[in-house]
């Protein structure tokens, strides 16, 4: 392949022909990381070049190109030539240490201007970036290591999907796994990785610049600019985490070097228009992309593109540099053009970000579990960066309680249920929003959303899963669904095992599901008490020195209550005071009824409907019970563990993926029975429960989920770009 590269390479313009050419075409912004002696100690290949193949490259520029600052660059890119040849300028990005090492003394020599973007918090530190650690505890690794345990806990702890699998514990696949998460995220994976494996030996040395460094290097004509605070990937962050990297930096920066800081890189050369309007409204004159083009007349300053040079890029097959690679790399780049979207917009520091959320109707906000995690995440959005509005197919009376700080439109006609007259009023309503996502939740929300957005030219199209009972729905919905679902661009799902199932039942491409999971907010769920306790039960009418075994959920058959109240009926004898508690209404409410009478539990089990307000029973709980046959992802689970209420569950995939609970065999009311038993016998037992779902729920914050949802909107968008 080298070979062929080299041949082509060859015949393309080269000298005094290249450079004619390239002067109508525009001129070349180079961009190194790394220079090291021996480019096997870095992890990435493709971003180092020898040493002694830079200053080949540095002797074969000065020969070709007159090598000036960005900034005068920008401004030769206006004129006319004066001679023949043209212009170009040297870039690093990220502030290694062996820019100063050995960068540093061949520019020198070569008198060769250069400009170097700083992560400013890396400089001075003993940090290293995640991938040069995730590089450093693979590449030593025995894969015995990594076995299904391991992997377990890993997604237990990063609700990812599609799963990891030992077999993906591998550098380049982590990597590419975690560049689609935020900096954060990965940041916090590879510091659980370093605690689970054996303990790499790090590179000898610093990783980055000291400030010593950088001020000696600056005294000598090198500049300097932004390349965020951390290096965080910013099409992956929330934009306030955005605008803090880019605002930060450059303060931070100015402060350290005492000259302004006007030059700005995207770390990974990404960025999306939100992110571009806030470096111009953050100051700097101009940003660098990675986007392999030359910069010409028509170049946006905020989008100027980058050669990329390697010792990959410039090396022939004996190892040395070839003029005539370098060339290649040059002419093959003057023949693309920009497709990044053009950032010359008005300066502020964000447009916001329209989301339409389309819901079938909304009963009462605080009940349903869909409605309220939507009033949840609409409520997580940052409003100087998100617009978020509500569709509703049908109206309801209780749609505007609260008066919620957010538009909502009702899709109702005035005649009985017309579908093509819905579909045409939420088209037009939509039209109206100019929405840059459209969010669907519930069958017939996301069957009149999704085309409804397609007509309108939404963008971007979520639907939401968030159940497992699509396959319940009639055939010609599922198959109405199956035709959606090819409109569609991303599918948001509340647990790993909703994800599992829908790829599997509906086909859906595992690498445009993401799980999202539900919210809870864990300072109004806490544990209560001991007086608290003794109050809930006085309030409720509850026994005080009994234990009470509460179950939430509607009164469904899914819901597996049968299976509960078989469970009370064993264990008379040996818990003869237990009162179980069922909160929830539905259609088995009768029957349900008939059976505890038939038992002759009335005094045992209690059915005590649907309650607006449940941590009064969850405050008067000793344990918490769930029976479900099937769950999407439990928001009793949650509340059970955010109050300190610990469980017994059915062993089933979402019960197993939340929660370290105790587990029976579902639909077996025998072992239900001994379960409880076992718990309610074993005090510390339920105490290293309680502080272990407290750990869990804490991850459900709403501060938390609101990173994750910003940050997912961010990323769709971003792929557009």
């Amino acid at each position: 392949m080298r070979q062929l590269l080299k041949s082509a390479a060859v015949g393309f313009p080269g000298g005094l022909l290249a450079s004619l050419f390239l002067r109508h075409r525009g001129f070349p912004v180079f961009m190194f990381h790394r220079v090291l002696p021996d480019p096997r100690t870095s992890y990435d290949p493709e971003m180092v070049i020898a040493s002694d193949l830079f200053e080949s490259f540095l002797e074969w520029a000065s020969e070709r190109f007159n090598i000036v600052p960005i900034p005068e660059l920008m401004r030769r890119i206006k004129e006319p030539l004066n001679g023949n040849r043209g212009y170009c300028a040297i870039t690093f990005d990220d502030g290694w240490q062996d820019n100063y090492a050995h960068a540093f003394p061949l520019l020198q020599a070569y008198h060769a201007p250069a400009t170097v973007y700083l992560a400013a918090r890396l400089i001075g530190s003993e940090r290293r970036f995640w991938q040069e650690r995730l590089w450093a505890c693979l590449n030593v690794l025995d894969g015995s290591v990594i076995n299904d345990g391991l992997a377990e806990e890993f997604n237990r702890q990063y609700l990812w999907y599609p799963l990891l699998r030992p077999v993906d514990f591998k550098f380049s696949n982590l990597r590419r796994v975690l560049l689609k998460r935020s900096s954060r995220e990965a940041e916090e994976f590879v510091d659980l990785l370093e605690t689970k494996l054996p303990r790499p030996d790090g590179p000898p040395g610093r990783s980055f610049l000291n400030w010593q460094e950088v001020e000696i290097m600056q005294k000598a004509g090198v500049h300097f600019g932004s390349h965020t605070l951390h290096h965080t990937l910013l099409t992956q962050a929330p934009p306030d985490v955005a605008w803090s990297e880019i605002t930060g930096s450059r303060k931070e920066l100015q402060e350290r070097l005492g000259d302004p800081v006007i030059g700005f890189t995207y770390p990974w050369g990404q960025t999306l228009p939100l992110v571009t309007r806030q470096v111009q409204a953050a100051g700097y004159e101009y940003a660098l992309t990675t986007q392999p083009s030359l910069l010409n007349k028509s170049s946006d300053a905020w989008l100027i593109p980058r050669i990329p040079i390697s010792g990959n890029v410039v090396r022939d097959d004996t190892g040395y540099f070839a003029a005539e690679l370098a060339n290649f790399s040059m002419n093959s780049a003057a023949f693309r053009r920009s497709v990044l979207r053009s950032a010359a917009m008005p300066v502020q520091p964000a447009e916001r970000l329209r989301i339409a959320y389309i819901i079938n109707t909304i009963t009462q906000w605080n009940t349903g579990g869909t409605e309220r995690q939507l009033l949840h995440l609409i409520k997580s959005l940052d409003p100087r960066y998100f617009q978020p509005a509500l569709f509703v197919l049908q109206g309801s009376p209780d749609l505007k309680a609260g008066h919620p700080a957010f538009p909502i439109y009702v899709v109702e006609s005035q005649k009985p249920f017309l579908n093509f007259r819905i579909l045409l009023d939420l088209r037009k309503k939509l039209a109206e929003f100019k929405p840059d996502i459209v969010q669907t939740f519930f069958l017939d929300a996301t069957l009149f959303g999704t085309l409804a957005a397609t007509l309108a030219g939404v963008p971007v199209i979520v639907q939401s899963r968030r159940s497992l009972l699509v396959q319940q729905e009639p055939l010609a919905k599922r198959v109405l669904l199956r035709a959606a679902n090819r409109l569609t661009r991303s599918w948001q799902c509340n647990s790993l095992t909703v994800a599992s199932e829908v790829e599997k039942t509906e086909g859906l491409p595992r690498k445009h599901m993401d799980v999202l999971p539900n919210v809870l907010d864990p300072h109004e769920f806490k544990p209560a008490t001991p007086a608290e306790k003794v109050a809930a039960r006085q309030l409720l009418g509850l026994p005080q020195d009994v234990p009470i075994f509460l179950s939430v959920g509607n009164l469904r058959a899914v819901k597996n209550h049968s299976t509960l109240i078989a469970a009370a009926a064993l264990l008379r004898k040996k818990l003869p005071d237990a009162i179980y508690v069922i909160v929830g209404a539905g259609e088995l409410e009768a029957d349900l009824k008939a059976e505890i009478e038939r038992t002759n539990l009335g005094a045992v089990v209690r059915l005590v409907g649907m309650q607006l307000d449940v941590l009064p029973w969850l405050a008067a709980a000793d344990m918490g019970l769930i029976t479900s046959l099937s769950e999407g992802s439990s928001n009793a689970l949650l509340e059970y563990m955010a109050t300190g209420v610990p469980t017994v569950l059915s062993t089933i995939p979402s019960n197993r993926e939340m929660a370290q609970g105790i587990f029976f065999d579902t639909r077996n009311p025998v072992d239900l029975a001994a379960k409880i038993c076992e718990l309610w016998t074993n005090p510390q037992r339920r105490d290293e429960l309680i502080k272990q779902q407290r750990k869990i729920a804490l991850r459900h914050s709403p501060e938390s989920i609101a990173r994750l949802l910003q940050a997912y909107y961010v990323s769709l968008v971003a792929q557009l770009t």
